[in-house]
């Protein structure tokens, strides 16, 4: 075979991260609408176990893959190609769902219309809300991309910027991605520095 070899290893914690995912919404889900409204969920040791780590896995592989994509952009026309690719590649299924979501409402009369201000407010708000992982890894991408290509990964910088997340409000699933940037920077540098392992 010609060429570099894939790194299957990320490819299969994917998978197992996946399952994990889907066992967990259906222990929270699948269980009864009075387990879920009672949130008895979070009893379940099963659930316990799988949300101990399944998203800060995948965190850290999407930080893992992210390293190749700031690296492979060598000049600043494609480093600034690379980051609109990725801001658009992420934000795409936010709007997407949202949209959806919105036909869906309207199509079974479960939306209260009150103009089109409200209308454009439940909107972007929805959009900004939608998916926090993916909005996790996005935000996180931005940060190593201003550290890796202007600030020269300052350790001292990441550690200003993480002290001053926790003084920042939580809202709009901000708490999540304070939580999961160390996953992704880990990641990050795994791969950057991986002739260390």
């Amino acid at each position: 075979m010609e060429g570099r070899q894939r790194d299957i290893l990320p490819d299969i914690l994917k998978g197992f991260g996946i399952i994990m995912v889907v066992l967990g919404h259906c222990i929270q889900s699948g269980s009864g609408l009075a387990f879920l409204e009672n949130a008895c969920y979070f009893e379940d040791k099963w659930y316990q176990f799988i949300y101990s780590f399944h998203m800060p896995l995948f965190m850290i592989i999407s930080g893992y893959y992210a390293w190749n994509s700031v690296q492979r952009a060598a000049d600043s026309e494609a480093k600034k190609t690379m980051i609109r690719k990725k801001c658009i590649y992420l934000i795409t299924p936010n709007v997407g769902w949202k949209l959806i979501e919105f036909v869906y409402m309207f199509a079974t009369d479960n939306y209260i219309y009150w103009g089109f201000g409200v209308f454009l407010k439940d909107l972007i708000f929805g959009i900004l809300t939608n998916f926090w992982f993916l909005w996790a890894i996005l935000y996180s991408f931005l940060l190593v991309c201003l550290m890796h290509y202007r600030l020269r990964d300052s350790i001292w910088i990441y550690i200003v910027i993480f002290v001053a997340m926790f003084f920042t409000p939580d809202g709009m699933a901000l708490n999540a991605y304070k939580y999961m940037m160390p996953y992704y920077l880990l990641g990050f540098y795994a791969n950057k520095n991986k002739t260390w392992l």
